[in-house]
């Protein structure tokens, strides 16, 4: 009777033993994480981390969302501004520098092409357009029509003023300039002399009462130029006229 419950225990034991060996082994099979390459964990169904690995970052959410990969590829491919070294040995960064270029703001007439015509030591000069042209011809309610008025000046002397009519896509350029053409004859004590020596067309305001100065109206493309000046100016004028023209294409 003792042999018999001693062999009952020792068979109990073992039992035990490789019921948890088997249990063991298939426990750790299962949720074993793979040896290299991408980690794989089967998840419960219903489970979905998609959208986990995408995110949106400094200005990239043009229409679509990116993925972690995707924006550490395009913030590593952004390029640091160029620096600039001040006094002290202090580096400042402007990121609106760089290759930053200023224009004139009357971009149809510049200072170098009053220079290369001829007035060595004039500067141009912004002025408020006032509604008329020549100060006698008015203008106010040309439609869809932008004036810029500037003076081309040296530090002693007034030498000319410029008028710029650009036209809008609302008007035409021929009929402002015929407009201007008809407008200037009809001032007493003056006359048009339609030449068309500059540009496409052009014509000039004899004016009695200013015999002096010579009142000079050009269309140069989809623009209407006019000049007043004094008339011993004219070699430079007819300069420019002709550099605005070769840089306008006609």
């Amino acid at each position: 009777m003792r042999k018999f419950t001693i062999f009952t225990v020792i068979l109990t034991i073992v039992l035990v033993v490789a019921v948890l060996d088997v249990l063991s082994n298939d426990y750790l099979t299962k949720y074993e994480k793979p040896t290299g390459g991408n980690e794989v964990v089967n998840l419960p169904e219903g489970v979905d981390l998609a959208g986990a690995v995408q995110t949106n970052v400094l200005g990239f959410d043009l229409g679509k969302e990116n993925t972690v990969a995707e924006v550490q590829e395009q913030v590593v491919a952004v390029e640091e501004p160029a620096v600039e070294v001040v006094e002290n040995g202090v580096v400042v960064v402007d990121f609106e520098n760089e290759n930053f270029v200023s224009y004139s703001p009357n971009v149809y007439i510049r200072e170098e092409q009053i220079k290369s015509a001829g007035f060595v030591d004039a500067y141009l000069e912004d002025e408020r357009a006032d509604g008329y042209l020549f100060k006698t011809i008015y203008i106010d309610d040309l439609y869809d029509v932008e004036v810029k008025k500037s003076v081309i000046r040296t530090e002693t002397a007034l030498v000319a003023k410029v008028y710029v009519f650009k036209i809008g896509p609302k008007s035409d350029v021929d009929e402002v300039y015929q407009v201007l053409r008809i407008r200037s004859s009809e001032g007493l004590d003056s006359e048009v002399n339609e030449t068309n020596e500059y540009g496409d067309r052009s014509f000039y305001l004899n004016d009695l009462r200013r015999s002096s100065t010579a009142f000079l109206v050009s269309r140069i493309g989809d623009l209407v130029y006019a000049f007043s000046y004094p008339k011993e100016y004219h070699p430079q004028i007819k300069n420019l006229l002709g550099l605005i023209a070769w840089e306008l294409g006609k």
